[in-house]
């Protein structure tokens, strides 16, 4: 071969990877375009539960005393996964007042609202779960998921456990306005809170917030979401509703009539949570797609949920039994 024939090759060779480089930028520049606002909603997001960590840092400090005492005696059980899970579940029930909609918590913190008022939704559960479960065993590697769910979940088997839904409260518009004339104070001042309150515009989706209907991009519910050590397995725990269900890839499926009433929400759930950790759920639900049905059902399903609260029920006897006989 001449060295005539060489360069030809070689420029050929050049001008193939230059038309492939400059596709590949192309759609990955546009893709980074569409994606700035989501990125700089996620910057946002996190850079105020940092400043909150700073600023709650004494009533974290109160929180993380009372919740590390009682994981240690968690710990002492010697509980299987899926028992501690349920654990968590039953206490928490027996703990607080009841389920409530709040309007006012600290985002990123949502645990103390619960700590302090002992009532809250959905997302005061899933934060408060997603502490004890770190300090329990940090292989858990729990994290919060945002999800959509229909009103198909009556099918959905869920755990016997009793739970209290607190009477709606009548001021529940004007208990949103304080929490969000709060945080206006807070994080801008009073003179830009009245400045706003001038523009009677921005009162609108405060009294209209609760008439509409949830967007499905945007999801109505928050779980937790928890890797098994030693198994290619995540499950979604929902300490609201008492369900336990698993990943499989982007679907949640859980045991019993519905088994998709779930539905993962990827935008929300990239701006309201690490970066790290979204990735690392978006891999490690994938690996879901080689763990066979009938083993997962077999280890978390129906029947094995029921023996394992059979089980938390006797060791709450024996714990309260033992308590009166002082040992």
């Amino acid at each position: 071969m001449t060295n005539e024939e060489i360069q030809r090759i070689v420029k050929m060779i050049s001008f193939i990877i230059a038309v492939g480089f400059s596709t590949t930028f192309s759609g990955t520049l546009s893709y980074i375009i569409n994606k700035l606002p989501v990125i700089k909603k996620h910057n946002q997001h996190w850079m105020r539960v940092n400043n909150n960590e700073v600023k709650y840092e004494k009533q974290i400090e109160n929180y993380n005393r009372e919740m590390f005492a009682y994981c240690d005696e968690i710990k002492k059980l010697n509980l299987s996964d899926l028992e501690l899970f349920i654990k968590l579940f039953d206490d928490l029930w027996k703990r607080i007042d009841g389920y409530s909609r709040v309007a006012d918590d600290v985002c990123g913190l949502e645990r103390l609202y619960l700590k302090e008022e002992n009532k809250g939704s959905c997302r005061h559960f899933s934060d408060d779960m997603i502490a004890k479960l770190n300090y329990i065993n940090p292989k858990y590697h729990a994290r919060k998921i945002i999800v959509y769910v229909s009103d198909t979940l009556d099918d959905t088997y869920n755990l016997p456990i009793k739970r209290t839904i607190l009477p709606s409260n009548p001021n529940f518009s004007k208990e949103l306005f304080e929490g969000f004339k709060k945080h206006m104070i807070n994080e801008f001042g009073i003179d830009y809170f009245n400045e706003k309150m001038k523009d009677e515009s921005i009162l609108k989706p405060i009294e209209e917030s609760l008439d509409e209907q949830p967007v499905k991009e945007d999801g109505n519910h928050i779980v937790c979401a928890v890797d098994i050590p030693d198994k290619n397995i995540t499950l979604m725990l929902d300490p609201t509703n008492s369900v336990i269900g698993y990943f499989k890839g982007k679907k949640i499926i859980t045991f019993g009539g519905n088994k998709t009433g779930y539905k993962y929400v990827k935008r929300r759930n990239y701006i309201e949570n690490k970066t790290s950790t979204f990735v690392r759920h978006e891999l490690k639900s994938g690996l879901n797609n080689f763990v066979p049905y009938k083993i997962i059902n077999r280890l978390y399903g129906e029947e094995s949920q029921e023996e394992a609260y059979e089980k938390i029920l006797y060791v709450d006897q024996e714990y309260a039994l033992n308590r009166q006989k002082g040992l």
